[in-house]
């Protein structure tokens, strides 16, 4: 079973290199590495996602998730507030 969260890590790896530039790309390699508890690659991926669009519902909504996952429940809030005024 190794061998095929390998195979898949390495296909959304490439389609993430592929769209380097489309928040999606990193929303959906987020989602992936957040099942397999890769935590802190998975923000980082939503970072990224929030740096190219950073008024984006969808990537507000999985920052604040990440954040309230993180108990990092201030932060979370704000993001929120921030997706309300987008």
């Amino acid at each position: 079973m190794r061998g095929v969260s390998e195979q898949v890590a390495q296909v959304i790896d490439q389609m993430v290199a592929a769209n380097a530039n489309w928040h999606q790309a990193y929303l959906n390699r987020a989602g992936y590495r957040q099942k397999l508890g890769q935590i802190k690659d998975a923000d980082q991926d939503i970072a990224r996602a929030l740096e190219l669009a950073p008024t984006y519902r969808g990537v507000l909504l999985a920052a604040a998730d990440a954040a309230q996952a993180a108990r990092q429940y201030e932060k979370a809030r704000a993001i929120l507030e921030r997706s309300l005024a987008s």
